[in-house]
């Protein structure tokens, strides 16, 4: 290999090499539309649910701040996250949503007082926007026992007194698509009707959009300052190289360990395995001195070994399939 083109070994650089931000990922993206497109029809609310690590609390911090955007008129949003202990009381369970909506008065005797607090609160925040929309995003939400929905259909009801016009959408694991058959065969429709009227699987990265996710990984950590690849690899970026191009050398190792685990699925990467996968590589190109324009897919399954992917591939695979809903709803 030619000095020329390959990397030197210098001292890795102090700053993180990725940017320790919400990547966007075609996941996201989708996610985006799909609920911009519930909220536009005027629905109560809807779920979204997909495996554990995911992504999906990014999703929501994500969602919460381009909404806005997405539907084109102005939304108040509020994320909050569910407690898992079941037996929470209705006076702690007001006080954290108080607490999540950075609501400050969040000490009285009276669950009725809090509860008004938080109402004037979430009023408040939509007057601030001019919004009469008020959207709130319930990540863990597959934790919510039965009394927690009695306190939601409180919280809906009087928003709607106060002319407001909420909409819950409910983002959790898979448990969350079953909970909604237990809902609808349980003939609890005052509960689907409100937080289960649509579903939405949300899935981790996919073979094919490898590159626009890697290409979104290399903006730069700071602004004007170096992306990933100029940062730890500055001679193949100079000669035009990006982490997009470890794309097609990343699939050809995934479509090897699938067959070595011998999984009939496609394969999907989370976001916590797809970026220590790419710091194993760079720290593997430049302390090896190795070109990364060279790279193997041998050296690409020992970088997903050291993410621990394997560890989880076969829980990550899953059959496509046509019918799900995230194609249905973008292509309607």
């Amino acid at each position: 290999m030619s000095s020329t083109t390959s990397e030197a070994a210098p001292g890795m650089p102090e700053q993180d090499a990725l940017a320790d931000a919400i990547v966007w990922t075609p996941a996201i993206d989708r996610m985006v539309r799909i609920v911009a497109k519930w909220v536009r029809l005027d629905t109560p609310g809807g779920v979204v649910f997909g495996k554990q690590r995911i992504g999906k609390s990014s999703a929501c911090i994500y969602l919460a701040q381009v909404l806005h955007s997405a539907i084109g008129y102005p939304v108040a949003t509020l994320n909050w996250s569910m407690p898992i202990n079941e037996s929470v009381s209705e006076r702690e369970f007001t006080q954290e949503r108080m607490r999540q909506s950075k609501c400050r008065a969040v000490s009285h005797r009276d669950v009725a007082v809090l509860r008004g607090r938080l109402y004037d609160h979430i009023e408040q925040l939509a007057d601030s926007v001019c919004a009469r929309r008020v959207v709130v995003i319930i990540d863990e939400a597959q934790v919510l026992a039965q009394q927690h929905y009695g306190y939601l259909i409180h919280c809906f009801n009087e928003l709607v007194h106060r002319q407001l016009r909420p909409f819950f959408l409910l983002v959790g694991q898979p448990e969350l698509e079953t909970i909604n058959r237990q809902w609808s065969e349980s003939k609890r429709h005052q509960i689907v009707g409100r937080f289960h009227v649509h579903q939405h699987l949300f899935k981790a990265v996919a073979m094919p959009e490898l590159e626009a996710v890697l290409a979104e990984l290399d903006r730069p950590v700071l602004p004007g300052g170096p992306c990933a690849s100029a940062l730890h690899l500055p001679v193949a970026y100079a000669e035009g190289w990006r982490l997009a191009d470890m794309a097609p050398v990343l699939r050809d190792a995934l479509t090897l360990a699938k067959n070595q685990h011998n999984l009939m699925e496609d394969i999907y990467v989370p976001m916590q395995y797809l970026r220590s996968t790419v710091l194993a590589f760079l720290y593997r190109v430049a302390e090896g001195r190795l070109d990364a324009r060279e790279a193997s897919p041998t050296l690409m399954l020992r970088c997903l070994r050291d993410a621990g992917f394997f560890g989880v591939i076969a829980y990550y695979a899953e059959a496509a399939s046509t019918e799900d809903s995230t194609q249905q709803e973008v292509a309607s």
